[in-house]
């Protein structure tokens, strides 16, 4: 049998995944595809996009329009003989509506990968109103957590056709890392970075865009300096806010931008790091400071993808108001007590070794599984 993934663009956080799926799948005798496209200039300006193995991957010809609104997908050839097709439930893939139209005399089924609704604040009324039309359309959903599953059911979508994949990435890796780079290795980070062994450091790993907040991390961060002088922060990361975080490193000796980092080349800087702050969109970003011990602070903003739902407040971080001073006042009292930070950071290490990768895998297999044993009855 035959099973297609449909993504827009192949991202590097998900390649592990996919090889990962592929391997699983086969054992049940599952062939498993992943097509996909270059991403667009937006996207490619996050510098996190790669080629997914051969025999595994396949890159097709897109065409991107309306700014980037609307996405074509020439993906037909790899789509053919299908049993299943896997796609992002996205309002602008063209592909999707096309696929949900011949499905009347098509005996491919098709399901759904996604959040549920979109939580970004880039949505449009037409494209949420075409995601809310079609939620209950597909053959089988694959939802990202618990909380995706919940509102699909709540919208009339059958239990029966979900599958909670519980949204990871392989974490493992940066982990075994992070443990492994010595107190030597810290100093000499420290020290190329002007950093003194006593100062406190904080971490923001992440794609730089509006969604975000560098503005509030940079303000916040102030705002955390100037009561804390031995407060430094690092910003790992790249996209269309970098000449933010490049600006204020050049003018704050103790704001360290250090570009995109990948693998294994983080861990100094998480194990040198004791907090990671992401005032913004949360996301699966989330679970790498878990690898390492980090708790993450956040604000309650509504943007937040669904991997916000691992965050259990005052157990491996802490969610503030989308205030300036409450979101700095949080990170300060947790940097001044040893017995709190100590609790948070184990809790981390406790949410890091439940999210992994080898469940999300087995999830999604069995739903794949199922989907396609209900096609055959």
């Amino acid at each position: 049998m035959k099973a297609v993934i449909v993504q827009a663009e192949m991202k590097q956080c998900r390649a592990d995944f996919f090889r990962a799926l592929h391997h699983r799948l086969a054992e049940d005798g599952i062939d498993l595809c992943v097509v996909y496209s270059s991403p667009n200039k937006r996207e490619a300006e996050k510098r996190d996009s790669i080629e997914l193995d051969g025999g595994i991957g396949v890159k097709v010809p897109a065409v991107w329009l309306l700014r980037s609104r609307l996405l074509y997908q020439h993906a037909w050839p790899e789509l053919a003989g299908a049993d299943l097709v896997i796609v992002e439930q996205a309002s602008k893939h063209l592909l999707n509506y096309m696929l949900l139209a011949t499905r009347s005399f098509s005996h491919t089924r098709l399901a759904f990968w996604g959040h549920g609704f979109n939580r970004q604040a880039n949505g449009t009324w037409l494209g949420e109103f075409l995601k809310a039309r079609i939620i209950r359309r597909p053959d089988w959903w694959f939802g990202y957590t618990s909380g995706t599953v919940d509102y699909l059911v709540a919208k009339g979508v059958s239990a029966a056709i979900t599958t909670n994949v519980q949204n990871a990435i392989d974490t493992a890796q940066l982990a075994a890392a992070a443990a492994s780079v010595t107190e030597e290795q810290v100093d000499a980070l420290r020290w190329a970075l002007g950093i003194a062994p006593s100062a406190r450091v904080a971490l923001f790993c992440g794609s730089l865009y509006s969604n975000k907040q560098i503005q509030f991390l940079i303000a916040s961060s102030e705002l955390i300096r100037s009561r804390l002088p031995d407060f430094h922060l690092v910003v790992i990361g790249d996209g269309p806010d970098r000449a933010i975080a490049n600006a204020v490193a050049a003018q704050h000796s103790w704001v360290h931008y250090v570009g995109p980092k990948f693998g294994d080349d983080r861990a100094p800087y998480f194990r040198m790091s004791e907090v990671a702050l992401n005032p913004g969109l949360v996301g699966l970003g989330i679970l790498d400071a878990f690898a390492a011990g980090l708790p993450v602070f956040t604000t309650n903003i509504p943007v937040h993808s669904p991997e916000i739902e691992y965050l259990v407040e005052n157990y491996n971080g802490v969610i503030t108001a989308f205030n300036i001073a409450s979101f700095a006042d949080a990170v300060l009292g947790t940097l001044a007590d040893s017995q709190l930070l100590a609790h948070l950071r184990m809790g981390a290490s406790e949410s890091a070794r439940k999210y992994t990768l080898e469940p999300m895998v087995e999830n999604f297999a069995k739903g794949v599984r199922t989907c396609l044993a209900q096609k055959e009855q």
